[in-house]
């Protein structure tokens, strides 16, 4: 997902979002199949380091953005004010907050990810090399099915908030 963020429009104004697909063994309906060979133990690591990371991506996605919903709270503090006396440790608190929150977030931007995980397994190693098209039209059909049965609380997608940028 860095790369897709990386190249994204920097505009500040344009929110990013991205369509996430891949086979996530924690949310998918079958169990991967039982090792039965070196090549389905190496395909199984595969898979569970692959999800593992892009779950690790979304989890500091939707971290991020609650840090720049924060700093954009902040924000609309002034920081002359935040840190006058007259808002004493509460205000020297809300200063250092918001100045390491902007350092934080510098080059972030809000994302909204949506999560499309396999309903089935997809077949194991030898399915991977299988590239027929009769294999990438069955795919492509099963991808659109689940597309159209995305549920976004169910998947547990990163959405943003309506009050955000």
């Amino acid at each position: 997902m860095k790369l897709a963020i990386d190249a994204r429009d920097r505009d500040p104004n344009r929110r990013l979002v991205l369509h996430v697909v891949y086979l996530d063994p924690e949310h998918a309906q079958t169990p991967l199949p039982e090792i039965r060979s070196t090549f389905a133990m190496i395909y199984r690591l595969y898979v569970l380091a692959f999800s593992r990371s892009v779950n690790a991506d979304i989890e500091r996605a939707r971290n991020i953005n609650r840090s720049l919903q924060a700093l954009e709270l902040l924000r609309e503090e002034d920081p002359e004010t935040l840190s006058s006396s007259a808002m004493g440790e509460r205000g020297s608190e809300s200063l250092k907050l918001w100045q390491r929150l902007s350092k934080d977030t510098a080059d972030s931007v809000q994302l909204e990810i949506h999560r499309y995980r396999s309903s089935e397994h997809l077949g194991g190693i030898r399915a991977m090399f299988q590239v027929d098209q009769t294999r990438i039209h069955d795919l492509i059909d099963r991808g659109y099915k689940d597309a159209q049965n995305h549920d976004c609380k169910q998947s547990d997608c990163v959405l943003l908030l309506e009050s955000a940028s």
